[in-house]
């Protein structure tokens, strides 16, 4: 057992390597692409190889790192399901929901006690990820995707429409004097990967562009609403993503016009899923408060 590498460094690897992006392997795991690099560091140093190795601009797993990967995802797999499975109180029952980042910060987390207030006999456990979802394998109850709503087999609920418009942090407004939209042309721009992008916001405000628009770009939505919180640019959000930080006052909208949406939130499951009590009273608090 000595010879066993510390358990963070092989949580933030796994993620690493199965997500394929350090961005995201943070987002998902709470924490900085600086302390990914390092838990990355400390388990190439105990291991005295090398698991990434860079081509051009993309970071690739080694021929070493591959094969420790495929001991490592499913030893954590079983490992955390057996936690789970000792964890669960008596006389309580477990609901296990896999859902993006985005969505468990901006979004649930913030309405957890409304949930359990309403649901006293349940514990709520929730897992973030990327991964389209193994539901029998991963212990999985239910999960929020963003997409078009075409899962096969299973499932799926659109949680709302959703709209996408700009939102910067209010003494950036006021700084940048953002009168009408086409002012946002002088404006620092953060792009991400929404499905709409700003082309197709400025087509809709009847801006024309005449040369491709810069910008700092961002994987995933937390990292891009954060920064225009910070003041660092404006961003396109979905609106479900940032009701509460427009409402209290840590966002601005400097303009109405929103596009719809090609995609949105879905209660994604297996069908059989809903014959359960706690799938359906999670699916139907969700509904509810998102109205």
């Amino acid at each position: 057992m000595h010879d066993l590498p510390p358990l963070n460094a092989l949580r933030v690897f796994e993620a690493r390597a199965r997500i394929g992006n350090f961005t995201r392997a943070a987002e998902e795991l709470g924490l900085t692409q600086s302390a990914v690099s390092r838990q990355i560091q400390l388990l190439e140093s105990r291991l005295n190889l090398q698991l990434f190795r860079r081509n051009g601009r993309r970071i690739q797993l080694t021929q070493e790192g591959q094969s420790y990967s495929q001991v490592v995802r499913p030893a954590l797999e079983m490992l955390s399901k057996e936690t789970r499975r000792l964890s669960r109180k008596p006389g309580r029952d477990t609901l296990v929901v896999s859902t993006v980042p985005s969505f468990a910060v901006k979004w649930l987390a913030p309405r957890l006690q409304k949930f359990q207030q309403v649901n006293e006999g349940l514990d709520l456990r929730i897992l973030t990820s990327y991964e389209r979802t193994d539901f029998e394998r991963d212990g999985i109850d239910v999960a929020v995707r963003y997409g078009a709503g075409d899962w096969p087999n299973m499932h799926a609920e659109r949680l709302a429409a959703e709209e996408v418009y700009p939102v910067c942090g209010p003494q950036f407004l006021e700084r940048e004097d953002l009168r009408q939209p086409v002012d946002l042309l002088r404006a620092p721009l953060l792009h991400g990967e929404v499905t709409e992008g700003w082309e197709d916001w400025f087509d809709l405000a009847g801006v024309a562009l005449s040369a491709p628009l810069e910008g700092p770009r961002l994987k995933g939505s937390c990292a891009l609403i954060q920064a225009a919180i910070d003041g660092q640019g404006v961003t396109l959000a979905q609106g479900s993503l940032v009701a509460s930080d427009l409402r209290e006052g840590r966002l601005s909208r400097p303009f109405p016009m929103a596009l719809r949406s090609r995609h949105a939130f879905y209660l994604v499951c297996p069908p059989k899923a809903l014959q359960q009590s706690k799938v359906a009273a999670f699916c139907d608090w969700v509904s509810e408060e998102l109205k």
